[in-house]
């Protein structure tokens, strides 16, 4: 029986419905297991509970967990390929499937005029093939994203072919999932060129191609040529939907760490989600009690976090401005050896990857404090609007009703560290 259950069940009674990824760690601090869910609470609760009925490789994995961490993400897609990526980066004790070649799965390119993109079980010859990945569920699920999002084939007909007379194409083209490969106006040279991009995303979810279809997409619109500029058009916006929506692989930001914190009025929680040659390969919290995320907060913790021995990336982003980051970059070029930038980011496409890094802070502080991450974060929203300098603890809102200069009446609402608290409810006359 594990003496820390006790602990860990407190712990997870606090844990975010959202999806991502859990790291279950031994009394060493070592990475024993990683698993990903679509619901982070209901999934890490199924371990510690006391009538569950596990196999007996999931019993002993629990009998020596310790203690786990969490990465929180947008998506279940997304806890997938993170899953993928930290098992074949950390080789945990218990993920037994990724230790044997029988346990990997791949997806593959087809080798021919009009390539198909499929989920396979084992390393085909010819074509392309990407992989290995965790399970069957992660080589399918992308699969079936991507021949969705650029309107692939999936049927089994042969191409180069023409629709046979008197007969009709499939209903995926009628739903618009399918561009009609058997309808005969898509070339091979088009088809090859739409495949690399589905590759493309595949590997980084990279939105390099858009600014250029864009050109095409209006110079066919100028040469009349309006089937031609609908075809990229939905082909766009398909790089788009898939990039905007891929956070674990981006090679633009090759090494960066990205660094946001979120306050209450018990201190603040910062996480430093940490990115090396394109991938996201950890997430670090820390809390610091009683402390306020002031002007230089940030200053001071890159300079505390940076000189205890952590590597030291090319770009340092951060979630707030500070007047130091000319200085900063300097001092940490003199401890790394090369170049490093320390940049604010209020908007743009890095935007996402600080609300990634904030998103896991809150959930960090939410275990703390008791409350929800979205409680944490709407509370931060609100006194930066209002241009307090901390959280608000304790929030009374008035409404007042009256006919005329008669029949006056109040009703008050209180929020307590952003719940509702009902029985502070009144009403005035």
């Amino acid at each position: 029986m594990n003496e820390r259950l006790p602990f860990l069940r407190e712990k997870t009674s606090k844990l975010t419905s959202l999806p991502g990824v859990y790291k279950m760690k031994n009394s060493d601090g070592e990475i024993i297991y990683i698993g990903k869910a679509k619901n982070l609470k209901n999934r890490v609760t199924s371990y510690f509970r006391a009538s569950s009925d596990h196999t007996p490789k999931v019993a002993k994995m629990v009998e020596n967990v310790y203690d786990y961490d969490f990465i929180v993400t947008d998506t279940e897609y997304e806890a997938l390929v993170l899953e993928c990526s930290l098992i074949k980066q950390h080789k945990p004790k218990y993920n037994i499937l990724l230790k044997d070649d029988k346990g990997y799965h791949y997806i593959h390119v087809s080798d021919e005029k009009y390539p198909r993109i499929t989920a396979e079980n084992r390393m085909l010859t010819g074509g392309i093939t990407l992989g290995p990945y965790t399970s069957p569920g992660v080589a399918k699920q992308t699969v079936n994203e991507v021949n969705k999002a650029f309107m692939l084939p999936v049927c089994k007909k042969k191409f180069p072919c023409q629709t046979a007379a008197g007969k009709k194409p499939c209903l995926n083209y009628h739903i618009k999932q399918c561009m009609g490969v058997c309808m005969g106006k898509i070339s091979a040279d088009e088809y090859s060129t739409i495949i690399s991009q589905a590759v493309d995303y595949i590997k980084t979810g990279s939105r390099e191609s858009v600014e250029k279809l864009r050109e095409e997409m209006e110079k066919a619109a100028e040469a009349l040529e309006f089937e031609k500029a609908a075809r990229l058009r939905d082909r766009i916006s398909a790089i788009t939907r898939a990039s905007e929506t891929q956070k674990i692989f981006d090679p633009e930001i090759m090494s960066t760490d990205v660094i946001a914190s979120v306050s209450n009025s018990a201190g603040t929680c910062v996480s430093v989600i940490i990115y090396r040659r394109g991938r996201l390969v950890d997430k670090e919290a820390y809390f610091f009690e009683g402390v306020e995320n002031d002007g230089s907060f940030y200053s001071d913790f890159i300079v505390q976090y940076y000189s205890t021995g952590h590597d030291i990336p090319e770009n340092i982003v951060i979630a707030q401005e500070t007047e130091d980051s000319g200085i900063l970059s300097e001092l940490l070029k003199e401890q790394s050896g090369h170049a490093v930038h320390v940049m604010y980011r209020q908007r743009g496409s890095m935007m996402k990857y600080i609300m990634l890094a904030r998103n896991n802070a809150s959930e960090f502080l939410s275990i703390r404090a008791g409350r929800t991450g979205r409680e944490l974060i709407a509370l931060e929203e609100l006194s930066k609007l209002l241009g307090l300098p901390k959280p608000p603890r304790y929030i009374e809102a008035y409404d007042i009703s009256n006919l005329g200069s008669s029949a006056m009446c109040a009703s008050m609402v209180v929020f307590e560290n952003g719940r509702p608290q009902k029985k502070m409810y009144r009403s005035f006359q």
